[in-house]
Parts: C-alpha cells; sequence; structure tokens
C-alpha cells in the first residue's frame, strides 16, 4: 500500500515508519502538526516540542512533508471521539485530507504503543476518510521496544521530561544513557519506561533510513512548569544541521536492518509461537440469554427477532456479547453483512463474531447462535482496534475483538490474517500459528490473569488435524471440518476464557428430555451453565432426530483430552446406547460408572471451588487490611504534605529574611548613621547662616543699583533736554542766515 508517515519526530513514529517499510509497504510522504503559537501547549493528542527540527528529519528521509497547524484545543474529551469544530483532531483530518488527494495514499502510519485516546481519534479520521490505520507498535512491551530502539541503532535525544525522579540535567540526554534510569523509575513510581505516560518526549537524530544524520548545534532548556516534584523542562532547538552520516552509520553499511531480530516482531510476516494453555470444564453462574438455531427468510427478520427477545427479557443490543453465524454459501456474506451491519448500525458495544460456511439444507441459507449477558456489567468492556498492526488482526465490521463480562471473555473468530496487510498466511500451519498468537495478545491485554481457555477450531480438511506440522493442541479441544472459510482459510479458532481456571464446555448435543434430566441430576447447577453453543450447527434444537445429532459428528470430529474428552466420550456412549435397536445392559452400566466418575469429578472440583472461594475470602480480607493500611499511608501522606507545605513556607521567608538582611548589611548602622545627620544638620545651618548674609548683601546691591539706574535714568532726561534746546537754538541760527541772505 502507498502509505504517509504522521511524524513528530520522536521514537515512536519514526520506529512505526520502519516497521512499514520493513512490511513492504510504500512510504510517499509525511505529514506533521505543529503548534500555531510555537512554545509548549500541552497537547492531548500531538508531540509539540522540537518541531523546529521536523523539516530536517523530512530532508534526512527525502520524503515530502505536509505540515499542518493546530491551536491544540480539545474540545472532546471522551474517549469515543465525536467530530468537533475547533478540536484538535480536526487539524488532523484537514492534514490527512490533503494528503490523501495530492500523493493518492491508501493509509497511514502513526506510533500509537498503549493511548487508546491517540488511536482512536486517528482511527475516527481514517475511517471519515477511507484510509486504513497502521499502527505496528500497538501493545508492544515497553522494555523490549527500548532494547530494540538501541539494537536497530536508533539515537534519540529526550527533549522534554514530566515526571517524578525527572529533571533539568535529563534534557538532552540521549534514550540509552538514560535507561537505567527510567527502569529504577518504573519500579519505584510505575514511570513508563517508553515515556507513554507523558513523562518524557524525543526527537531522533540518527536512525538507518536516515540518508544523513541530524546534529543539534544550538539548543536551550526552557523551564514550563516549576512543579516542586516534577518539573516540566524542554529542549528548544535553536540551530541545527545535517551531517554525512559514515560508512557504518549509511544504510548501504546497514542495509540488514529489514531483517534484524530486534525488527522481526513489528513486521507483518511474523509471529511469536503460542503457549498453549490446557482446557478445562467449568461450572458457574450468571445470567445470560441464548438463542440458537435461528433462522429465517433474511438475516435482517431473524435479527429483528432476536431483537424482540432480548427485550422481552430486559435486554437491549448493547448486551449481546456473543454472535456465531453460519452460511449456507459464504459467497452471500456481503449481504448477509449489510444486514448485520444495519442492525448495529450506532451501536458503540458490538459483540464478538464468528461466521463460516456449512452444509445446510437448500431451504436455509443461514443459522444464527446470540449470546446475551445481563445484569452486573461493572467490569464490562467491549475491544475493536481498527489500525492494523502485527499485534493483532484488526476489526473491520462492526464487531469488537473481544468482549469481557464480569469473569469471562468472549473472542471472535480468529484466522491466520498478517496484520499490516490483512493477508493470509501462506499454509495451515502458519496461518494457525498466527490465529493462535492473536488470540494470546488479545487475552493478555483483555484478561491477563485469566487461567484457563475452551477452544475449538473450524477447519476445511481433514488432513489438517492429522498433518505432521500441526499442534494438535493448537486446533483446541475438538475441530469442526466446514465447507468454507472467510477469505479462503484453511482454518479457524474460536475461544472463551474464564477467570476460575474453568471454561465453558462447547459441544452440539441432543435436546431430548432424557439428556437434561440425566444431567440435572448428576450435575446439579453445573449443567444449567452447559451452553452448547454449536447445537444450531447442523440441527435445529428441541427438533432434531437421534440419528441426525449423531451424522453431524461434532463430536466426533475430535475428543479433546482431560476432562473434554471424559464428558465427549460420555456423550457418545449414551447417543449410541440411546439409539441402540436394544438397550446393552454392560453398556448401561459403563455409562454409569463413567456418569458416576463425573459426579465424583464435580464434587472435586466443587471442594475445589469452595477452597478457592475461602482463598478469596482470605485474599478479601488482606485487601480489607491492605486497604486500611492505604487509608493510614494516605493521612499519613496528608500530614507530610501539610509539613511539606510549612517547610515551604519556611524556607520562603528564610530566603526572603536573607535577601533583607543582604540589604540591611550594605548601610552603616545607627549610631554612625545619626552622627553623619547631625554633621549633616551643622552644615546645614552654617549654609543658612551664610546664606542669610549673603541674602543681605544682595538686597543691599540691589538697592545701590537701584539708585544708580535711578540717577541714570534722570541723567538720561536731563540730556534729552539739553539736546533738545540745542536743536531748537540751531534752527533759529539757521533760519536767520536764510533771512539775512534773502
Amino acid at each position: 500500500m502507498k502509505i504517509g508517515a504522521l511524524l513528530s519526530g520522536g521514537k515512536d513514529s519514526l520506529f512505526a515508519l520502519h516497521a512499514v517499510v520493513a512490511s513492504g509497504h510504500d512510504v510517499t510522504c509525511i505529514g506533521h502538526i505543529y503548534p500555531e503559537d510555537g512554545g509548549e501547549p500541552d497537547s492531548e493528542m500531538y508531540q509539540s516540542v522540537a518541531t523546529e527540527g521536523i523539516s530536517l528529519v523530512a530532508q534526512a528521509l527525502e520524503l515530502p512533508i505536509f505540515t499542518q497547524g493546530s491551536k491544540s484545543k480539545s474540545n472532546c474529551s471522551t474517549m469515543d471521539y465525536t467530530p468537533s469544530e475547533g478540536d484538535e483532531v480536526e487539524d488532523l483530518y484537514l492534514l490527512l485530507a490533503k494528503m490523501k488527494k495530492q500523493m493518492q495514499i491508501d493509509g497511514i502510519c502513526c506510533g500509537a504503543l498503549l493511548s487508546d485516546y491517540q488511536r482512536v481519534r486517528v482511527e475516527s479520521v481514517c475511517s471519515r476518510l477511507g484510509l486504513v490505520s497502521l499502527a505496528p507498535l500497538w501493545q508492544k512491551d515497553q522494555k523490549q521496544y527500548i532494547q530494540d530502539l538501541s539494537q536497530l541503532g536508533f539515537e534519540v535525544v529526550i527533549v522534554k521530561v514530566a515526571a517524578l525522579g525527572l529533571n533539568r540535567k535529563h534534557v538532552g540526554k540521549l534514550l540509552h544513557e538514560l535507561t537505567p534510569t527510567l527502569l529504577t523509575l518504573e519500579e519505584k513510581f510505575g514511570v513508563h519506561p517508553a515515556g507513554e505516560g507523558g513523562e518524557f518526549e524525543s526527537f531522533v537524530t540518527d536512525c538507518p533510513l536516515y540518508k544523513k544524520k541530524i546534529a543539534l548545534e544550538e539548543t536551550e532548556t526552557i523551564l514550563h512548569s516549576d512543579d516542586f516534584d516534577a518539573p516540566v523542562y524542554y529542549l528548544q532547538i535553536k540551530k541545527a544541521s545535517l551531517e554525512t552520516k559514515s560508512f557504518r552509520q549509511s544504510e548501504s553499511g546497514n542495509a540488514d536492518w529489514r531483517l534484524s531480530p530486534a525488527m522481526r516482531q513489528y513486521r507483518s510476516d511474523a509471529a511469536a509461537v503460542p503457549a498453549v494453555t490446557e482446557g478445562k470444564i467449568i461450572a458457574s453462574d450468571g445470567r445470560f440469554v441464548a438463542i440458537s438455531g435461528l433462522s429465517s427468510s433474511t438475516l435482517a427478520a431473524a435479527l429483528e427477532t432476536v431483537n424482540c427477545g432480548l427485550k422481552a427479557r430486559g435486554l437491549n443490543r448493547a448486551d449481546i456479547v456473543q454472535v456465531q453465524l453460519f452460511l449456507r454459501d459464504l459467497s452471500q456474506f456481503n449481504t448477509m453483512n449489510a444486514a448485520y451491519n444495519e442492525f448495529f448500525k450506532g451501536e458503540k458495544k458490538t459483540p464478538t463474531r464468528l461466521c463460516v460456511e456449512v452444509d445446510l439444507p437448500p431451504d436455509q441459507s443461514f443459522i444464527i447462535n446470540v449470546l446475551a449477558r445481563g445484569g452486573d456489567s461493572g467490569n464490562s468492556k467491549r475491544l475493536k482496534v481498527t489500525s492494523r498492526s502485527n499485534w493483532a488482526c484488526s476489526v473491520v465490521g462492526p464487531y469488537s475483538q473481544a468482549a469481557l463480562f464480569n469473569e469471562e471473555l468472549y473472542l471472535s473468530g480468529i484466522i491466520g490474517l498478517r496484520g499490516m496487510e490483512h493477508l493470509l498466511a501462506a499454509g495451515a500451519s502458519n496461518q494457525l500459528r498466527l490465529a493462535c498468537s492473536h488470540r494470546d495478545q488479545l487475552i493478555e491485554l483483555m484478561a491477563p490473569s485469566f487461567q484457563a481457555q475452551s477452544m475449538y477450531s473450524f477447519i476445511t480438511s481433514e488432513d489438517i488435524a492429522t498433518g505432521t506440522s500441526i499442534r494438535s493442541e493448537d486446533l483446541g479441544s475438538f475441530s469442526i471440518l466446514v465447507s468454507c472459510l472467510p477469505r479462503g482459510a484453511s482454518v479457524e479458532i474460536a475461544a472463551r476464557v474464564s477467570a476460575s481456571g474453568l471454561a465453558h464446555y462447547c459441544a452440539a448435543v441432543d435436546s431430548k428430555s432424557e439428556v437434561k434430566e440425566i444431567f440435572e441430576r448428576r450435575r446439579g447447577k453445573a449443567s444449567q451453565r452447559l451452553f452448547f453453543d454449536l447445537s444450531s450447527f447442523c440441527c435445529r434444537m428441541n427438533t432434531a432426530k437421534d440419528d441426525e445429532v449423531i451424522r453431524t459428528r461434532l463430536l466426533l470430529d475430535g475428543e479433546g483430552a482431560g476432562d473434554d474428552r471424559k464428558l465427549t466420550l460420555l456423550l457418545k456412549s449414551f447417543l449410541r446406547w440411546c439409539n441402540s435397536p436394544e438397550p446393552d445392559q454392560a453398556a448401561g452400566q459403563k455409562i454409569l460408572q463413567m456418569l458416576d466418575q463425573a459426579e465424583y469429578q464435580v464434587k472435586k472440583l466443587t471442594m475445589i471451588a469452595k477452597a478457592n472461594e475461602r482463598q478469596r475470602q482470605k485474599y478479601i480480607d488482606n485487601e480489607k487490611e491492605v486497604e486500611v493500611e492505604m487509608s493510614n499511608a494516605s493521612k499519613m501522606i496528608e500530614k507530610a504534605t501539610a509539613e511539606l507545605k510549612e517547610a515551604r513556607k519556611y524556607k520562603s521567608n528564610q530566603q526572603e529574611y536573607d535577601a533583607f538582611a543582604k540589604i540591611i548589611n550594605k548601610h552603616p548602622d545607627r549610631a554612625t548613621s545619626n552622627a553623619e545627620i547631625e554633621k549633616i544638620k551643622e552644615d546645614i545651618d552654617a549654609l543658612t547662616i551664610e546664606k542669610e548674609g549673603l541674602d543681605s548683601k544682595l538686597n543691599e546691591r540691589r538697592k545701590e543699583v537701584h539708585v544708580l539706574l535711578q540717577a541714570i535714568h534722570g541723567l538720561e532726561q536731563k540730556m534729552r533736554r539739553v539736546e533738545a534746546e540745542t536743536s531748537i537754538e540751531v534752527m533759529d541760527i539757521t533760519m536767520d542766515e536764510e533771512e539775512e541772505e534773502e
């Protein structure tokens, strides 16, 4: 497939890119979300530190990059994401839409490891755009993952810390240098060693796919939050460049990284050989509704009958935990699936599903079995992962991979698909190995403490069960021969798991009243919990004849082992005895002996159950003691917290006092200051006297100047009068002279 890689520059997204490339996909571009306002906005969805170096990452990978700004605002904080305008997830939608339009990608890969919050949102966006979500790191072991990073030559720089035990000195260090510290913090405080709890963020400066190495030339460590217990620091990249790799570091020198053991578990052609748990019989109580052998003209009509039956018992579609659909012709699956989709449309709690092709009468196109659980659902949850990964096969329809109800785990039918490509593994043995691996991964995630499984299988050829390359225990307690399986698979496994170490026994038996009476008499309440979920496989309940039951060979295809085998042999013997023309007294006695043995086994299991109950009660008492101790510890913590606040206050006051003391020490003592003040006063008095003398002299001078000015003024007036008189005389003399001349 053509894949676009969502990259932050951190280790998870880049390692996921390597896993996708190693699986044979064509990565054509990368996408990146950056904070529009810069800094560290503490996004719940994206890594927002070290985004300054993403352009160098694209250059080092030699891939085109698409970017999209984000306000890093979350409007929908629930686990199930609903498109919300202005939410930061919608920025991812814009980015992927642009990548799909310009690069024609078929899917994207992301570095989701444990975060359901991120995975669900990526899957939501991919679903809206018709893209496949690949998450090759999903549910991988964190410690092993860190080791694999180092073995593959990843150079990972810590660019942010935000956890108890991590501080400024750890920023800028390489991950392999910090690994011992992280493992220690995991033991002490539960810190995720791979940073999945937001304990740290990273930036990859070198990896096998980089054509050149990134060199961080200038960086700055910035304090983001000065929390007393876990201060938050992040690294800002001021200046960085690309450096040519040495031959040893170059891809040509590390050409086998795709085949490295460290990469094997992340490729889609690898799955660990599963560990098989021996199945046992369980007898437990619980409210449930089983609708078996239902058929109709259309699947929609049958499902409506199921809905009415559930409503009559106070249940609804959300209470369905398992659906088994047997088709006469698997080529009609798309038509059936459309009706199935419509029935569960909009339902968040979808059941697990098993679908196979079997030999049915011409007038029957399908048979459906439904199991619903009601009552207390406090420990009820469903798992529906649509992102493709090598962890387990993803969901491709309206069903869940697993459904947990109290102490029982139901799994969908599992075939040997390669997780990343959704392609069948080659050969029945490889398919069975992958299917068992997917099964074990689901159980490990949903119910790791559950002790036992009840597993059976569907096969398309008897040679599969007798082949030397197939382990009989992998096929389960018994195998059922069918004509066709989904996607042309050779084998499909079905499993149910219980917490108590005992599991339901699944078989098809006759519904004659004699069988019920015997089991009710011999096994008591245990018979009430025998859910015959394959009863409608080839016959309808309450209408089948003895010879029809025998012809189904559901019990003859395999006898299982241990208690499963004993019960199977008992059922077979009883059915043969019922159908024999003349009752065989010896056979009857043998059946009674077998029933006595079964009754003894029930009593034995009952005693074990009582012992387990006593042990459980002991654990409850221990739990109460632990709760009391935890309560006391909590009070001590509260007291210590109060003391810590007082200590902080004291420390703050001490710091202020020291600051004031430093200021005070810079100045002289009071006596010296008073002496200086007195001296200054004397100087002021002397200056005052001097000022008064000067003012007196100034006044005298002013008076003298005033007298002088008056004298000058009088003199000026006198001179003006003299000049006027002189001017008049001159004029008279002139006039006299003119007259004489005339």
